[in-house]
Order: structure tokens, then sequence, then C-alpha cells
């Protein structure tokens, strides 16, 4: 029945317009067809043309060989021998298993992957192009304007190849195409911290891996933390795939100059002058490093001091300059200020030229314990000054070799403390040329304590008798800012010198001796002044200096040649800090402009001593944070240190600290820290410290605070600000050059707003024919094919029977 069916839907296209179509009609064809694209005749067990020249032959061979020995007319029987022969052929062609075929072929798009910088360097606004209502364009601000502009291109594009977008900063991630709106893809804000042209590259081609990959294309400034690997670059030299480029910002260096640290007191007394030492970085073209550094109070932008620095200044060196900027006058509170970089021409990254400090200033006299052991010059002006000084108060003792005293000062204590309380009562002890033998080893060791836990500061003036020579062995030995087994020479009256400040006195603010307290004055320094000549003096060598000690002052020949030596000299001491004057002649600089002089020397080295002390006074416990501002990435230590013996006692294993970001800006997590009992050797302690190691992972504002329970009503926390330690900002300049060896080497092109239209053109063909699984009809089981094999059958055997064969 299906056959007869077939037969007469065979019959049914019998009327088609063409042969092929007749055929396909005939055979029931429906999805492949004779004469169709694509579509050819096959079998599927194939033979070679020998194999079917032997096959025919074969099969007529047979054809006639059952036809020839048989009687009748010879016509008849070569007749019945061809159908005979077709017959056969037809068998054996429907045992090779003819079939229709078309091979499926498809298309595979060539990838075209663009890369797109979002690390935080493309916020420099250093861009050739021009924004409205802005000066410069950031570099963000360039590629968003070039996306926009070209956004047609990328659209056709992508219509004729596979376009993929990546963003990159350290690594490569997938950007959002845009479906409507301006330019190709939604590009998120560019603020990673550093890039990695390299990993993106080897991310990028991984992402690509058995594709196509026609091209790379890279918006980028070209700032990089690595280059791209070796390996990278010779898989698409030799696959022939280039990389053009699309470079942002300004081709030419810009100048650029950052505050790299602003570093100021704790604490200070009001009335006193407290320094800000600032670290200036610069970048880029010298002549765009020139500007005003300003110390300003936040709230009202009043000018506290300020200093011109110029493109050439001799205070550049490695393009970096120090420069100390002094607040006079203190008033009591918290001063809340700012550094400002002010330059002359714009900066490339404005947000890098402010800083801000904050500084606790605290109304109350600073106290001072002088003892000395010889009636001299240099101890009757010092006894002097500290009574007429109001921020002071002062007691001085003249300690003589069979324990008289000699008391004078604003508070009489009849002894020198004996006790750990008894010190505790000063910020500054003064000692002057006093043998050591004068006190016990025990109130040494309670001063040395004094120094190292409380902050307190140490001041020595040398002297011909007992300074510092009595103090070898002893234990404030440790305390002098020099070994003593190299010892310290004393000069004579016929090597007459003078002083000079170093940059480290100026550094440290003090030695201002000008009438603006701001400079050391020349004529100090000058030997032809002299009434300013020393003819005391002691001379340390350079090689006796202990490595953290600082000369703050040098002495120089008024005759002849040689020295520098060291004249004040300060280390720090655990919390405190100490120094030494290898003179006591300062009171000569009375000769010639009375007392100003001598005050403006030795006040303002009081005071600095005094600040660590005034830091810790009054407080059971100090939590602090170094280095501030911390940097994201980079170790800082967070310390707790506890003041009062009651806390040391309860001897703490641990401290717990909170770290928590302030603001929902801050996308740091808070952390809890385990602070670890620092082990500081000392026979007695009267404090303890604790510490751990805190990993900032991102910028902002942390607030740290003390979680454990003991401390808890102390109420210790601060704020720290965490900057983002980017590479991108300690080096902004675009580097276009590397971008353009990187296309040069790949055979690629470097591209601008205006020719990036040419980029079609850059790309070459790399899209495949992908061949599949063939579409097969096969033909064998066709009804045609039924009614073929009858019909010849049916003519050989009406054949045979009109030659009365059967």
């Amino acid at each position: 029945m299906s056959g007869l069916v077939g037969l007469i839907d065979a019959l049914a296209v019998l009327t088609a317009s063409t042969p092929d179509g007749v055929l396909s009609g005939l055979f029931g064809l429906r999805e492949l067809g004779f004469g169709q694209e694509g579509v050819t005749l096959g079998f599927e067990r194939s033979l070679p043309a020998w194999g079917w020249l032997l096959i025919v032959l074969g099969c007529a061979g047979l054809g006639w060989a059952g036809y020839r020995r048989l009687e009748g007319p010879r016509p008849a029987r070569i007749g019945l021998a061809v159908v005979r022969t077709l017959l056969l052929l037809t068998l054996v062609v429907l045992a090779m298993g003819p079939r229709l075929e078309r091979v499926r072929e498809r298309l595979e798009r060539d990838w075209v992957l663009v890369l797109v910088d979002r690390s935080v360097s493309m916020r420099v606004a250093d861009a050739p192009l021009a924004i409205e209502g802005a000066p410069r364009a950031t570099r963000d601000q360039q590629l968003r304007q070039m996306l926009e502009r070209h956004a047609p291109m990328f659209a056709e594009l992508a219509r004729e190849r596979e376009v993929v977008w990546l963003g990159f900063d350290a690594a490569a991630f997938d950007l959002r195409k845009r479906d409507t709106g301006e330019g190709p893809v939604v590009l998120p804000i560019a603020e990673g911290r550093r890039t990695a042209i390299g990993a993106a590259l080897s991310s990028a081609l991984a992402r690509a891996a058995a594709r196509p990959l026609s091209a790379v294309v890279v918006f980028s400034d070209g700032r990089s933390i690595d280059e791209p690997p070796a390996a990278v670059v010779r898989r698409l030299v030799g696959e022939r795939v280039p990389i053009h480029v699309v470079p942002l910002g300004s081709p030419q260096a810009a100048s650029d100059v950052a505050i790299a640290q602003a570093v100021a007191p704790e604490a200070a007394f009001a009335g006193d002058q407290a320094p800000v030492n600032v670290r200036l970085d610069r970048r880029g073209p010298a002549a765009g490093s020139a500007g005003v550094l300003r110390l300003e109070e936040r709230a009202t932008g009043r000018v506290l001091d300020e200093q011109r620095l110029e493109a050439g200044d001799p205070r550049w060196q490695d393009d970096a300059a120090a420069i100390t900027l002094v607040a006079q006058e203190l008033l009591p509170g918290e001063a809340q200020w700012a550094v400002r970089f002010v330059p002359d021409t714009p900066d490339l990254l404005p947000e890098n030229d402010r800083a801000t400090i904050d500084l606790r200033v605290v109304d109350r006299p600073l106290r001072v314990l002088y003892i000395d052991g010889t009636p001299r010059w240099e101890r009757r002006f010092l006894t002097s000054m500290f009574l007429r000084e109001r921020s002071v108060r002062s007691s001085s003792m003249l300690l003589a070799a069979r324990r008289t005293f000699i008391e004078e000062g604003d508070v009489d204590i009849g002894f020198p403390p004996t006790t750990d309380q008894g010190w505790a009562e000063y910020d500054v002890v003064v000692l002057g040329d006093v043998r050591a033998g004068m006190f016990s080893n025990e109130q040494l060791d309670q001063l040395r304590e004094h120094v190292a836990s409380r902050g307190a500061g140490l001041l020595w003036i040398g002297g011909v008798s007992h300074t510092p020579s009595s103090w070898r062995g002893t234990p404030l030995e440790d305390l002098l800012p020099f070994r003593m087994d190299r010892g310290a020479g004393v000069g004579t009256s016929s090597n007459p010198v003078v002083v000079e400040r170093t940059e480290s006195g100026e550094r440290l603010g003090v030695l201002r001796l000008d009438e603006s307290l701001s400079n050391w004055p020349a004529y100090l320094s000058d030997p032809a002044t002299g009434w300013n000549r020393l003819w005391w003096w002691q001379r340390v060598e350079d090689d006796a200096i202990k490595p953290t000690a600082e000369v703050l002052a040098h002495f120089r020949p008024a005759e002849g040649v040689g020295g520098p030596w060291p004249a004040v000299l300060t280390m720090p001491y655990g919390a405190g800090r100490v120094v030494y004057v290898a003179t006591d002649e300062i009171w000569r600089y009375r000769y010639g402009r009375g007392e100003p002089l001598f005050e403006r020397f030795y006040l303002p080295l009081v005071r600095a001593q005094a600040r660590g002390r005034l830091a810790r006074t009054g407080a059971e416990a100090a939590l602090g944070v170094s280095p501030r501002p911390a940097l994201v990435e980079r170790p800082a230590r967070v310390e707790v240190r506890l003041l009062d013996q009651s806390l040391v006692d309860r001897r703490l294993p641990a401290i717990r600290v909170l770290v928590r970001p302030m603001g929902e800006g801050v996308r740091g997590m808070a952390q809890t820290l385990t602070l670890g009992v620092e082990d500081t050797g000392a026979r007695r302690a009267l404090s303890q410290g604790y510490a751990a190691s805190w990993l900032p992972t991102e910028p902002g504002v942390y607030e740290v605070v003390v979680d454990e329970p003991l401390l808890a009503p102390l109420g210790l926390r601060i704020e720290v600000e965490v900057l983002a330690d980017s590479d991108e900002l300690r080096d902004p300049m675009a580097d276009h050059e590397a971008l353009a060896s990187l296309s040069q080497r790949t055979g690629g092109r470097v591209l601008d707003i205006d020719t990036l239209a040419d980029l079609p053109e850059a790309l070459p063909r790399r899209e495949v024919v992908v061949a599949g699984l063939p579409q097969i009809e096969p033909l064998w089981d066709r009804p045609i094919v039924l009614v073929v094999l009858l019909m010849m059958l049916v003519m050989e055997w009406v054949g045979r029977r009109l030659i009365r064969l059967i």
C-alpha cells in the first residue's frame, strides 16, 4: 500500500519544470533533491573508477553469457542480455548504498578582542581632548568620547565579526555591551589600583582559545606594572595577530608635584612652635614644579607658614624635596591643619597636592629639671632663662662633689628624684657638667626608663670636667648619641669654631635663631663676625656617632681648614629623645644681640624634647598606628602601650583591636587584630607594649578601637586614613612608547581619535568554514527503485516469452 502511495506521489511531480525536479519527485525526495546547491550523488560503500569498470564488464559478460548459446533471433537475444546486464548493474548499485549528500558548512566569524583600561590612572586630567567647561579632559573622558564618536563603526564591525569587549586593570574582565545610548559598551568606574597589560593580554587570549582571532585592540595610557610575556608575543607574531593600540592621555610628559608625606608631632605646648616635615615628589618636566607650599588651618584657611619652591631650587634632590613648615604661637585645643602645594601651573593630579595634620595643643607649663655640677656661665644663663620663661616651670640644682646642693628655680625639690614618681614630674631633664657618681645606679635606671617609656627628653650639655667622660659604663651611657669607646676629644682655645645648622636641624624645626624664627642667621656661621666664635668645644669623631643619631648643627673652624664636627646631636631613645650640645659657650651669643639668640637656641630644643612626654602625660594607655596615613596592601603597625603600672601588673597575654571602615563609601571589611606582647628586654618596665600588623585592602577612613574589656573605660580609638598605594598615581605619566613598541612587535598600528575609523581596514579576515556532519538522503529504499526492478524483470520475462525461451 505504501509503495502505491509513493508511486502516486511520484507521478504527481512528473509535471515539474526541470528534469531534476522530475527525478526528485520520482524518488519522493523532500529535504534533499537532485540539482540542489551543494547536493551530490554518493555511495555508502564507494568504489574506485576501475572497480566500477570491472563491475560493468562483469555484469555485461554475465548478461551475454546467459543468452549467447540460446536459440532465437540474435537481436532479441542481445536486447535481453542488455536488460539482464542493467538489472545486475542496478542490483550492484543498490548494494553500494546510493544516496544524496550535502555537506553542512558554517562560517565561524573571526574574533576581535577590545581591551579597555579601567585603572585609576584613567582619572588623570592630561588628555589633549577638549571637554566643554573643563580646561583639560581626563583620560577616561577622552576614551568615552572616542567610543561615542566611533560607535557606528563598532556597530558595523559587530555585524561582521565577533567583537569581545574586556575591561582590565590588574586582570581582564567582561564589559556589558550597551543596547542603546552612547558608546558600544557600559564602562564601569575607573578604580583599579594597578594596571597589568601583560596579565590582561594573557587572560584575554585564554578567552579566545581555539577561535579564529583577527586582532587585539588596546585602549590604555600604557602605564603598566608588567610587560606582555614573551610567549604571548611569540604566539601573536606566529599567528599573525596584530595588536592595535589607542594611546590615551598626553603624549608629552606633564608635570606633577605630590605631597608624599607630612609628619607633625602628636602634641605640643600652648605658645610653642610645631614643625611639620613635608616630603614632596615631582614627576615630569621640572619646569612645572614651581609653587608655594603652605601650612594652613583647615577651617579658616589662615596661612600658618609657607615656603616658595622654584623649579631649580637646590632642595630638589633626585626629584624629591624635604621642607619643614613651622607653626608659631600655638593656641590650646585640637589643631586641624592642612598642608597644601599651590603650583604656578596646573598640576597633573590636584588630589595629591594636599595632606591633613591633626595636633593636640596642651595649655600647661613645661616642667624642666636642670642639674649641673659646675658654676659656669652656661648654667647661669640657662637658669635665668628658665626662670624668665613663663611657659616653663623649672627646678635647677648645682650638685657639688660633696653632695651639697644649691637650688634655684620655680620649684624647690631639695635633692634629685629617687623614685619613678619623682622623675615622672619632669618633661625634660637637663644634665650639665655633673659627675655620674653623684647619682646611684637605681636613680640612673629610673631616669633611663623615664626617657624610654614615658617619652621624656634628656638634654646633655658637655663640660670640661665630667660630661661625657664620667658617664662611661653607667646606665645612661646608652643615652649618649655617640660611643664612649671612641671617646670625645676636647678642643682648645687656640682653635676657635663657628656653628652652622644642618638639614636635620631644619627638619626638626629647631635652631631658628633669626628675627623671623625661620632660619639660622648667616652671620653666626661667618668667622668675620668675631663675637660668634666659640673657644671651647668637644670634638666628636664621625665614626663614633651612633647609627640612629642625627647632627643638628656642625662646628666649622673659624681659622684654617678642617671639619665639620658635630656640635648638636640628637637621638631617639624608646619613646623619648636625647640631645647633646658639645659646647658650653652658647652664652657668647649674648655679646652680639643679648638674650634672644641664647633663648632661641635652647628653648626650642627643650620644647622639641618635651613633645614626646606630652603625648603620653596623663594617659593610662596609648593607641597608635604607623605609618600614617597607611597605604593599601602595605603593612601598618598597630600598637597599644600600657602606661599605668596597675595595667602593666595585670599582665594581659594579648589585646584585641577592632578595625572598621567609616562611612558608606569605604568598601573595606571590619577586622579583628590580636596584639601580642612586645618583649623589650628591660629589667624593669614602666610600660608594656602590644603590637600587630594590619594589612589594609581598600582606601578610605578607618576607625581603630581597642576591644578589650579591661581597657574599655579608657575609650581608646583613633581614625586612620588609608590611601591607595597605586603604582598608577605614584607615576601617573602616560607611557605611549610602551604601547607603540607592543604594536610594532606584533605588526599592529597606533591609532588616535581620527584614525580609529580606519580600524576595520586594519583587521585581517580570519573567518573559517567549519564542516559539520553531512546531510544524507538514501535512495536504495525508494518505491521507484522497486518499480524499476520489477519493470526490468517484466521486460526480460516478456522478451523471453516473445522469442519462445519460456
